[in-house]
Formats: structure tokens, C-alpha cells, sequence
């Protein structure tokens, strides 16, 4: 049974949880759900207080709790993923100045599969992907024409023998695509979102 989401918003994260011991000992803000008072408190405090690093809300049924917050957004689904090579390198881009995996929104009628593959194909100039395994969802919140934004994203890993020439999609605001070592991978995380943490420490419990 799941015991919590974690959201990030303004790149810290927002834990929601129905577990009673991970909200008592919690070491930073934390609050009981009593309305949606609540959630919009703790997101101002996210957002607004920068000695605030993380925070969590507690509430006995997480189903509610996260159709509660939700409902403060507009619910966008995105998909992308590491693609792997035979060297044991990773495929990395660089967007608005910082490292990060390719991934886009999902286009009406796609899967979640089919928007990895043509994303990071669009995304990094990449031929003949491969999907192999689902790692993790990351949630991440961000604002938009006005209004704010929840976005969940599925990762993936695959694999492409393709040698080519990699084209970054300046009109993306992507500037580099590379390929790293796998075993470099976390020299990434002191220029990138820490969403993406998440995604590199559930890809090494793959192994």
C-alpha cells in the first residue's frame, strides 16, 4: 500500500502521507489536513520561505488527500527516460542551463511508453529506441500562462545502438545532448532539479 507522495515544489520537496511514524518523526514543518487551507499554506511556504526545505501533511486517508491537492492544479502527464547504449553510457541533455533527461507532455491518445520514445527522439536527435523498464513517477509543480501546474512524469529506462550525430531542440531551450558513463551519472545531481535525484537513485535499485 502506497504511504506517500512526494511532490516538489520550488525544487523542495512536499511529502503527503498516511503514515502515522513517518509524519512524527519528520525533522521540519509539518501539519495535519484539516482543508484545503492547509495544502495552499504549505505550498506558500515552499514557494515563499527559503529557510523551509521540505514539509509534510498528514491525513489518515491519502487517497482524499491527494485529490485534494490536485484540485489546486492543472494535472499535466509527461514521460521520458535514460536511454542506455552498449558502452554503458546514458543519454543527458542540458536545459536552461542545467542537466536533465529528456522528457515531454503526453499528446492526446498516447501512452506514457509512446511519449518517451518520441520525446527524447525529438528531443536529442536519437534514431531506433528501444523501451526496456518502468523506474519510478516524480511529481513537480510549476507555473504557466498564469496558471499553476502539477505535472507527473513516468521514466523510463531504454536502449538505442544509434551512433549518429545527437541535435539538441533549441526551440525546447535545450543547448546540449551528451552521453556520460553511467558511473558518472551522479556528478550531475549539483547542477540539475532534484526531481531528477529521484530518478538516478531509483535507477541504480534497478541493478
Amino acid at each position: 500500500m502506497k504511504q506517500k507522495y512526494k511532490v516538489f515544489i520550488n525544487n523542495k520537496p512536499l511529502y503527503l502521507t498516511q503514515s502515522q511514524s513517518f509524519y512524527n518523526c519528520f525533522e521540519g514543518k509539518r501539519k495535519r489536513f484539516k482543508s484545503k487551507r492547509t495544502l495552499e499554506k504549505a505550498i506558500e511556504t515552499l514557494e515563499n520561505e527559503p529557510l523551509c526545505k521540505a514539509y509534510v501533511i498528514y491525513h489518515w486517508d491519502l487517497d482524499e488527500l491527494f485529490y485534494h491537492f490536485r484540485r489546486i492544479f492543472k494535472y499535466v502527464h509527461a514521460a521520458g527516460g535514460l536511454v542506455q547504449n552498449e558502452k554503458g553510457e546514458s543519454l543527458i541533455i542540458k536545459r536552461k542551463g542545467k542537466w536533465d533527461i529528456p522528457k515531454g507532455k503526453l499528446d492526446k491518445g498516447e501512452n506514457p511508453e509512446e511519449t518517451a520514445v518520441r520525446e527524447i527522439e525529438e528531443e536529442c536527435g536519437i534514431k531506433d529506441l528501444e523501451l526496456d523498464q518502468f523506474i519510478t513517477h516524480t511529481y513537480h509543480t510549476y507555473r504557466s500562462s498564469g496558471q499553476n501546474h502539477l505535472k507527473k512524469t513516468w521514466w523510463y529506462t531504454l536502449h538505442s545502438n544509434y551512433d549518429g550525430e545527437l541535435t539538441p531542440q533549441i526551440e525546447e531551450d535545450i543547448t546540449e545532448v551528451n552521453w556520460v558513463a553511467n558511473s558518472e551519472l551522479d556528478s550531475l545531481r549539483s547542477n540539475t532539479y532534484i526531481s531528477i535525484h529521484s530518478v538516478l537513485d531509483a535507477f541504480k535499485n534497478l541493478a
